[in-house]
């Protein structure tokens, strides 16, 4: 996993959350509360019961439980979807594409076919939420607010993926995936061993006879006797078949052999 770029995310957000706090703040002409988080400080700035009733803003304490459920990778149960389907559309068709999305990224992950393969994908992952962040850090037309609610957004992205691929390697399933090296020595023993079963065959070695000492034999041994056909010697084999091969190296046709 690149460490590096998840710690780089989450202090991004962080920092970004200590930055949309301090303009919250300002806004509400209130600075000196310290030591505040951003949830807290939301949570205090709330106009009291009181209050809500006066001005008609009243919170739906039940739908920010479930946004703060959802900013920490919880899962809703099947009424706090339907509830979130029901009070806030947006949100709710964002989470069904992040689901999609997980889906997606876990069958992926399960068609990898080295350890190489799963540690890019995450790294992947995390470099593309990276460059979205990138892209509005510095864009001022974009409240920090908002930037706050992309960067949660791509931190889920991140989370999802990372739990995905935990949950991979806890299954064992990660370590039943050969290294890239031991793939590619087991394919150059494959390609071997069907080079060797297409090799074709040595051919066979020359006879005895062709030796020195074969032709030592050939001369000492006794004259075999005709049976249908002449007697040829290796030697005078070899000079019939050979370019500089004479009219009189060819044995002469027994006189009992020719036509009549």
């Amino acid at each position: 996993m690149d460490w590096m770029s998840v710690t780089n995310l989450n202090a991004y957000v962080k920092g970004l959350k200590l930055k949309t706090t301090w303009d919250l703040k300002q806004e509400k002409g209130d600075v000196t509360a310290k030591g505040m988080t951003l949830e807290e400080w939301l949570e205090s700035s709330k106009p009291k019961p009181l209050e809500r009733e006066q001005t008609g803003q009243k919170r739906d304490e039940k739908l920010a439980t479930i946004h703060a459920k959802l900013d920490v990778g919880g899962k809703l149960t099947p009424k706090e979807r339907d509830y979130l389907k029901e009070k806030d559309p947006l949100a709710y068709q964002e989470l069904v594409q992040e689901e999609r999305a997980q889906k997606a990224y876990e069958r992926a992950l399960r068609r990898c076919k080295t350890k190489e393969e799963v540690k890019r994908m995450l790294t992947n992952s995390i470099s593309r939420s990276m460059m979205v962040i990138g892209s509005i850090e510095h864009n001022p037309n974009i409240s920090q607010q908002k930037k706050l609610e992309i960067a949660m957004r791509e931190k889920r992205k991140v989370d999802s993926a990372a739990k995905a691929t935990r949950e991979f390697a806890r299954r064992g399933e990660l370590a039943r995936l050969p290294e890239e090296s031991e793939k590619t020595n087991a394919r150059l023993e494959q390609e071997r061993l069907l080079f060797q079963l297409e090799k074709p065959a040595d051919p066979p070695p020359f006879p005895h006879s062709h030796t020195e000492e074969g032709e030592k034999n050939n001369a000492s041994a006794e004259p075999q006797a005709f049976h249908g056909t002449p007697h040829v010697s290796a030697k005078n084999a070899y000079a019939f078949y050979s370019r500089e091969s004479t009219v009189s190296d060819i044995p002469a046709r027994p006189a009992w052999n020719k036509k009549a």
